[in-house]
């Protein structure tokens, strides 16, 4: 977690420059995260942040430390300390000397969290709802969700030819909000959440699959 002066003024202005551009006010929404597809046009993005994880190495950080960068099958993770967001957010807001600057400050760090935990709340009912009442013992969701929407849409095509349309629930979550999910909501009915696997970047979140046992 981190503490004001862990970081020098170098690496503390490649991270600005990171939240600058890739996550911006969703700050405010909870998103410390940016999921990056392997493409092209991502290439010059991809490249800041595993430059950035490199100068972190350098310093003998642990990889978990303040930026942790997860390469999976179609792109990367890259899940930013969040305190380090919301101390970035705050710098950036004075700097910017905007009249909305007291009012953003305000919302630092209760409305983010607020949301978390709503969202949290919201995939324990669903795995419960899923693992009880549907007998599953995997679902799929979407987690690391930075788009305003609770659903991710993707359109795929069956072995019949036909064309079919599926969504997952998406949550403002990362996989280690996972263990707080179990803890707050679901060990106390009997039943947890007992692993998780990244499969894939879709849009503005990535579909993991878990797998729901008793606890």
């Amino acid at each position: 977690m981190y503490k004001k002066g862990d970081l020098n003024g170098d690496l503390l202005s490649k991270f600005a420059d990171l939240l600058c551009t890739e996550i911006g006010s969703s700050v405010l929404d909870g998103v410390h995260w940016i999921s990056l597809k392997a493409s092209n046009e991502n290439r010059n993005v991809i490249d800041r942040v595993i430059q950035l994880r490199r100068d972190l190495d350098a310093l003998n950080k642990s990889p978990k430390e303040f930026l942790e960068v997860k390469k999976i099958s179609n792109g990367y993770i890259c899940d930013l300390d969040m305190n380090l967001c919301f101390h970035l957010f705050e710098l950036l807001l004075k700097a910017s000397n905007t009249d909305e600057f007291n009012s953003l400050l305000s919302q630092i760090p209760e409305k983010p969290t607020k949301i978390r935990e709503l969202h949290k709340l919201e995939l324990a009912k669903f795995c419960y709802m899923s693992f009880v009442k549907k007998k599953l013992d995997t679902i799929d969701v979407c987690l690391y969700n930075s788009d305003i929407v609770d659903k991710t849409s993707v359109s795929a095509v069956v072995s019949s030819g036909e064309r079919v349309f599926i969504q997952y629930p998406s949550y403002k979550l990362s996989l280690s909000d996972l263990a707080s999910v179990n803890d707050k909501h679901l060990r106390g009915k009997g039943m947890r959440i007992s692993s998780s696997k990244i499969c894939e970047i879709l849009g503005d979140s990535v579909r993991v699959r878990l797998t729901l046992d008793k606890a």
